[in-house]
C-alpha cells in the first residue's frame, strides 16, 4: 500500500493535501481501518438466504488502526492505538438468547500528525525536509517570504538535525542572497555541534572572496569557538593558515595569520573536552604557543575538569615521554615533571581501583552472575607513579585501597578477593625488576590482604577449593608474613567444622609452599609441625569409601595422599582405620582383600618394602581377617575320621560315584550339581 497506488481523484487529492502538509510539518501515511460489531442477529424468517439478517442489538464495537504505512509505502507503525468510546451500556436478553452476529468493515484511510507526536518520530522533521529541499532549489538572488521563513525555520531546527545534512544548504544559501549577516550569524544554530566537520572549505574560501576576510571574521571566530572538537578546530585553522601561501591572498595573509594565531590562543584557553587523538595535539600546540609554562597554567586546569581518567591516564604516558627525548632547558623538564605529578594525584582521586564488573553467565549455568574486579587499574596506576618518581603517590594509592578492602562487608570481600590478593604478585614482581627497589609498603599489603582473606573463608563457612587458598599463602610469602600464617589463618582453619574438601586443599597448597614459608629463628611456630598435625588430622576424619563416588575420596586416594604429604606415620593411620578388630567377612572380602593390589602398587612406587611397617602388619592384618571371617573355624580331625573311613568303602565305579568321590577329597569347589541321575541299576 503506497501513494502510487491511488489514482484518478483521489491520487489529485492527496497531492494538494501533501504539498500543504510538508510546509506545515505535518505527517501524512496510509492505513487500514478495520471496524468490528458484535451484537444479536434478528431473522424475520422469510427469504431465500440464510444469511439474510439484520443486526437486532450492537453488543460489543471495536475500531484497530494498523500498518500505519508512509506515502512512499514503508513501514511507520505496526499498529496504531485508538482510544475506547466515552460510554457504552448494553443489557443482554435474560432466557433464551438469540443467535449472535458478527460483522467486519475495512476501509483504507489517510492519517495526518504533527511532528510532535509519538508517531514515527524515527522518521525526522517533515518541514525541514521540505525546508532543505526547497533551499536547494534556489533560483533568484533575492529569497521570497517563504525562503526566508523556511532558513529562519532551518536556523532554529538545526541543533536537532545532522550538520551534514543542513549546513551545505545554509551557508550556500546565505551568500546566493548575498547576505553576510546570515552567513556569519550561523554559527549560533550550531553550538555544540560540529559545524567544522561538516562546513565545506571551498565555502569559506567563496565567502572570503564576495564579502571579504573582514567581514566574515567573527563569523569564522564565532565558528571554531563553538565547535566542541579539539581536532576540528586546530584542522580548520590549519587549512586557514595555508591560504597564506596562495599567491591570490597576500594582501590578506598578514590578517588571516594574526587570526589564526589569537584563535589558537583562544581555543587553548576554553578548550574542548579532550579525547584519546587530542592528546598529542594539545600538548604540541601549547607548547609551541607558550612552553611548559602554560601547558602547567592553562592546559592542566582544564584537563582536571574535562578530561576522563583514561585521557589523563595516556596525557602522562605521552609527557613522560616527551620528558625523556626532551631537549629544550632544564626548566622546562622540571615543569613538566610537576604536571605529571599534578595530573597523578587528580587521577588518584578520581580513579576507582575497585571498579566491578558482571561477567556474563554461561548459558548451561544456573547462577546469578558475580561481579568481579581487576587489578590492572591499580598496577597501571601505581606504574605511572614510579616511573614519573612519584612514589608517595603510589604509596597512598596502597594504603587507600587497604583501608577500603578493611570493611566487613560482602563488596569489601569481593574487592580483596579480586583486587587486592591479586595486586600483591603484581606489584612484588615489578618491584623485583626497578633497581634500587622502591620502598613501598609491600609487607603491610600482604598483611592486610591475608588478614581480609579471613572474611572471605568465613563466608564460605569453611568450604572454600584449593583456587581459593592459594592467593593467601601467595601473598603471606611475598610479603614475609609465614608467621600471620601460623599464628592466623591456620588456627582459623582448624576452628571451622570438618570439611574433608578444605582440608586436603589446605594441606596441598601448604605442602607445595613448605620450601617458601620461612619462620623467624626465634619462632615458636613451625611449618612442618604443623603440616604433621593437619595431615595426621586428615588420616584421621577422610571419609573411606572402595569406590570414588558423589565426590567422596576413594580408598587408595586417602592413602597416597597421606602417604605424601604425612609419610609412613601418617599412612599407619588410615590403615589402621581399614583393619580394625570388629571385620565382617563381608568388608574383608569385598573391601580389604581388594586392596593388597594397592598395597602393592604404593609400594613399588615410594620404594617402601612390603615386609616393612606399616605395609607388613597391615597385611598379616588382612589374611587374618580372611582366615577368620571367610574360611570359618579348623576344621575337627576327629569327627571327620568315621566319615573318611566310610568313604574309602566306597568302592562303585558308576561315572557319578566317582565323581562325587573325587569333589569330596581333592576339589577345591564348595558345591557340586548332578543332573538326571538315578538308582544304580
Amino acid at each position: 500500500m503506497s501513494s502510487g497506488a491511488l489514482k484518478g481523484k483521489d491520487a489529485h487529492l492527496l497531492a494538494i493535501v501533501d504539498t500543504i502538509a510538508k510546509e506545515l510539518g505535518f505527517y501524512l501515511g496510509l492505513a487500514n481501518i478495520e471496524h468490528n460489531e458484535k451484537g444479536y442477529a434478528e431473522d424475520y424468517d422469510y427469504g431465500e438466504d440464510d444469511e439474510d439478517v439484520t443486526m437486532a442489538e450492537v453488543a460489543e464495537t471495536s475500531t484497530k488502526v494498523a500498518h500505519l504505512v508512509n506515502l512512499e509505502g514503508q513501514l511507520v507503525s505496526e499498529e496504531l492505538d485508538v482510544e475506547e468510546e466515552d460510554d457504552q451500556d448494553y443489557e443482554g436478553y435474560m432466557g433464551n438468547g438469540a443467535g449472535s452476529l458478527e460483522r467486519f468493515y475495512r476501509r483504507s484511510a489517510l492519517v495526518i500528525w504533527p511532528k510532535w507526536t509519538r508517531i514515527g518520530k524515527d522518521r525526522g522533521d517533515r518541514r525541514s525536509q521540505y525546508a532543505l529541499e526547497t533551499l536547494r532549489c534556489l533560483q533568484g538572488p533575492e529569497p521570497t517570504e517563504e525562503e526566508s521563513g523556511l532558513f529562519d525555520y532551518l536556523c532554529c531546527s538545526a541543533k536537532y538535525l545532522p550538520p551534514s545534512i543542513t549546513v551545505p544548504k545554509l551557508f550556500p544559501a546565505a551568500r546566493q542572497w548575498r547576505s553576510v549577516e546570515r552567513w556569519s550569524k550561523l554559527s549560533k544554530s550550531f553550538v555544540g555541534s560540529r559545524l567544522l566537520a561538516a562546513l565545506p572549505f571551498e565555502e569559506v574560501t567563496q565567502a572570503i572572496s564576495l564579502f571579504g576576510f573582514e567581514g566574515i571574521k567573527l563569523g569564522l571566530k564565532a565558528m571554531i569557538l563553538h565547535d566542541p572538537t579539539n581536532q576540528d578546530r586546530f584542522r580548520f585553522l590549519a587549512k586557514l593558515q595555508s591560504l597564506t601561501d596562495e599567491q591570490r591572498y597576500d594582501t590578506l595573509s598578514c590578517d588571516i595569520s594574526m587570526f589564526v594565531s589569537e584563535l589558537k590562543s583562544d581555543c587553548l584557553d576554553k578548550i574542548g573536552a579532550p579525547i584519546m587523538d587530542d592528546i598529542s595535539l594539545l600538548t604540541c600546540e601549547t607548547l609551541s604557543n607558550g612552553g611548559a609554562r602554560r601547558l602547567k597554567d592553562g592546559l592542566l586546569p582544564q584537563l582536571k575538569n574535562l578530561a576522563s581518567t583514561d585521557v589523563l591516564e595516556a596525557f602522562v604516558s605521552h609527557l613522560q615521554s616527551i620528558i625523556g627525548t626532551q631537549d629544550s632547558r632544564q626548566e622546562e623538564v622540571i615543569i613538566l615533571r610537576e604536571v605529571v605529578r599534578d595530573i597523578l594525584a587528580v587521577l588518584l582521586d578520581k580513579l576507582d581501583f575497585f571498579k566491578l564488573y558482571v561477567a556474563p553467565t554461561p548459558r548451561y549455568s544456573w547462577r546469578a552472575p558475580e561481579p568481579q574486579g581487576k587489578p590492572d587499574v591499580a598496577m597501571k596506576f601505581i606504574k605511572q607513579c614510579l616511573d614519573s618518581d612519584n612514589m608517595h603517590l603510589a604509596a597512598d594509592a596502597l594504603e587507600r585501597m587497604m583501608d577500603v578492602c578493611g570493611q566487613l562487608d560482602e563488596i569489601s570481600r569481593i574487592r580483596t578477593k579480586t583486587v587486592l590478593l591479586p595486586l600483591v604478585p603484581l606489584l612484588s614482581q615489578d618491584l623485583k625488576s626497578r633497581s634500587p627497589r622502591p620502598d613501598l609498603p609491600l609487607s603491610k599489603l600482604s598483611e592486610t590482604s591475608v588478614k581480609c582473606s579471613l572474611e572471605i573463608l568465613d563466608s564460605k563457612g569453611g568450604r572454600f577449593s584449593r583456587e581459593d587458598f592459594s592467593p593467601i599463602v601467595n601473598a603471606a610469602i611475598i610479603g614475609d608474613n609465614a608467621t600471620l600464617l601460623m599464628s592466623t589463618v591456620f588456627p582459623k582453619v582448624k576452628s571451622y567444622p570438618w570439611n574433608e574438601a578444605s582440608w586436603k586443599a589446605v594441606l596441598e597448597e601448604v605442602h607445595a609452599h613448605r620450601n617458601d614459608l620461612i619462620l623467624p629463628e626465634d619462632s615458636p611456630y613451625s611449618v612442618s609441625t604443623v603440616i604433621t598435625e593437619m595431615v595426621h588430622e586428615y588420616a584421621r576424619e577422610a571419609v573411606l569409601t572402595s569406590i570414588n563416588i558423589y565426590r567422596t575420596t576413594s580408598i587408595p586416594d586417602v592413602l597416597q595422599f597421606s602417604l605424601t604429604i604425612g609419610g609412613p606415620d601418617c599412612l599407619a593411620i588410615v590403615l589402621n582405620r581399614l583393619v580394625e578388630p570388629t571385620l565382617k567377612s563381608q568388608y574383608v572380602s569385598g573391601t580389604l582383600v581388594p586392596l593388597i593390589p594397592e598395597l602393592k602398587r604404593l609400594s613399588n612406587a615410594n620404594g617402601i618394602p612390603l615386609h616393612s611397617e606399616p605395609f607388613a602388619s597391615t597385611l598379616r592384618k588382612i589374611m587374618k581377617g580372611w582366615i577368620e571371617k571367610v574360611m570359618g573355624p579348623k576344621p575337627d580331625d576327629a569327627a571327620a575320621q568315621p566319615l573318611l573311613a566310610k568313604l574309602n568303602r566306597w568302592t562303585c565305579g558308576d561315572a557319578y560315584c566317582r565323581q562325587v568321590r573325587q569333589f569330596l577329597t581333592s576339589k577345591p569347589d564348595r558345591m557340586l550339581c548332578l543332573d538326571r541321575i538315578g538308582a544304580p541299576s
